[in-house]
C-alpha cells in the first residue's frame, strides 16, 4: 500500500541515493578535473614530447616567423632551442642558443621561469628601399606595451643575455652589450628589479617599471660609469671610468629626465616628448670645466662655469651658452652666445663676449 511503512522506507532510501550520487558527483567532477589538469601540466612542464608539443603550438600562432632546430629537454629540468631566428618587419634576431627553465608558481597564482639564457644573439636590420619612418611606429609602440599583458602575472628570477650584436644591412656586425642580466615580474606593469648590463665601454645597473596601459606611466633609476680608453684632455675626472647617474620618470610620451657625472660636474635635466613620432626636448645643464681642443694639440681654450640649454626639435632647435673663457692671456672673460639649428647647419644669432679691456 502506498501508505504502509515498506513504501515509506522504499521512499527514503530512493532520496538517500539520490543524494549520495549527488555528493559524489560534486566531489567527483572537481577531483576529475584537477586531476587531468595535474596530469597535462606535469607532460607539458616535465616531459620532452610535451614540452615539445607546446613549443611547436607557440611557433605555429606567433605574430613572428620562427625558425630553429629541434629543441631538446622539458620545461621543468631546461628547455633547450638552437640556432632561434625571428624575423618581422625586416628585422631578424638569432639567437645562437636559448635555454629556459619554467613551471608554475601556486600562491599567487602566476608563472614562474626559474632561469632563462640567451646567448650569442645578433640582431639584424634588412634595409628597406623606403627607409622613412613608419607613421604608424608611436601606435606600435603603444600597442607593443599592451601586448605585454598576460592572464597571469609573469615572474623571471633570473635572466642571463650573453653577447648581443648589431648588424645594419650588410654592414659587419657591431658588439652592443657583453652581457646582461636581470630580475623582472610582469602583470599590469613591467617591473624590473635589478637590471645589470656590461658593454665594452660602460657598465649600468637599472631599476624601473612602466605601466602596460596608457598613459603609460614610468620610472627608471640607473647607476653605472663610462669606461674611456683614451680620455679627452680638456674634461676633468679620473682617467678610467666615470661614474653616471639617471633619473628618468613620466608618461611614454613625456618624460622628465636627469643626468649626472659627478666626477665630472656635468648635470643635465630637462624634458623630452613625442620620443616614438617626432622627438621634442627641452634641457638645461651645467659643466665644471671644458677645454678646447680635447687633445694636446696647441694651447687650449678654457671654458669654466658653463651653463647651457636647447630646447626644440630636430629639424629646428635653439641653444643658449653662458661660460667663463680664458685663451693664453686673455683671462676672466664672459662669453654668451644664443643660436639656432637644423639637420642642415647651426645659425649664431648672437655672442657677447665681455672681460677686463674687452666689450664684443
Amino acid at each position: 500500500m502506498a501508505n504502509s511503512p515498506d513504501h515509506r522506507n522504499r521512499i527514503i532510501l530512493s532520496q538517500l541515493r539520490k543524494r549520495s550520487y549527488t555528493k559524489w558527483v560534486l566531489i567527483g567532477l572537481p577531483a576529475a578535473l584537477s586531476l587531468c589538469l595535474i596530469v597535462a601540466a606535469h607532460w607539458l612542464l616535465r616531459t620532452d614530447s610535451g614540452s615539445g608539443w607546446l613549443w611547436q603550438k607557440i611557433v605555429s600562432s606567433a605574430a613572428v616567423e620562427i625558425v630553429s632546430s629541434r629543441p631538446d629537454g622539458n620545461l621543468a629540468d631546461g628547455f633547450v632551442v638552437q640556432d632561434l631566428t625571428l624575423l618581422a618587419d625586416g628585422m631578424e634576431v638569432a639567437v645562437g642558443r636559448a635555454e629556459i627553465t619554467a613551471g608554475p608558481g601556486w600562491w599567487p597564482l602566476s608563472i614562474q621561469i626559474q632561469a632563462l639564457s640567451l646567448s650569442d644573439v645578433l640582431l639584424v636590420n634588412h634595409e628597406r628601399d623606403d627607409p622613412a619612418s613608419d607613421p604608424g611606429q608611436e601606435a606600435g609602440v603603444h600597442s607593443a606595451l599592451e601586448a605585454l599583458r598576460l592572464p597571469l602575472p609573469l615572474i623571471v628570477n633570473e635572466g642571463r643575455l650573453t653577447s648581443l650584436s648589431y648588424q645594419g644591412g650588410d654592414k659587419p656586425p657591431v658588439r652592443l652589450l657583453e652581457s646582461l642580466e636581470f630580475r623582472a615580474a610582469l602583470d599590469d606593469r613591467l617591473s624590473v628589479e635589478q637590471l645589470e648590463i656590461v658593454a665594452p665601454q660602460f657598465a649600468v645597473e637599472i631599476q624601473g617599471h612602466v605601466f602596460l596601459q596608457p598613459p603609460f606611466e614610468l620610472s627608471v633609476t640607473a647607476q653605472g660609469h663610462l669606461e674611456m680608453l683614451d680620455k679627452p684632455r680638456g674634461i676633468a675626472g679620473p682617467a678610467s671610468a666615470w661614474p653616471v647617474t639617471l633619473e628618468c620618470s613620466g608618461e611614454l610620451d613625456r618624460l622628465r629626465l636627469g643626468i649626472r657625472f659627478p666626477d665630472n660636474g656635468l648635470e643635465l635635466e630637462g624634458e623630452l616628448s613625442g620620443l616614438a613620432d617626432n622627438p621634442e626636448w627641452r634641457v638645461a645643464g651645467v659643466l665644471d670645466q671644458l677645454d678646447w681642443p680635447l687633445d694636446d694639440a696647441g694651447d687650449a681654450l678654457s671654458l669654466s662655469g658653463i651653463r647651457f640649454s636647447s630646447h626644440g626639435h630636430i629639424d629646428e632647435w635653439g641653444v643658449e651658452l653662458d661660460t667663463q673663457i680664458a685663451y693664453r692671456d686673455v683671462q676672466n672673460n664672459r662669453l654668451i652666445l644664443e643660436g639656432t639649428g637644423s639637420g642642415t647647419g647651426v645659425h649664431v644669432r648672437n655672442a657677447t663676449l665681455a672681460g677686463p679691456g674687452m666689450d664684443i
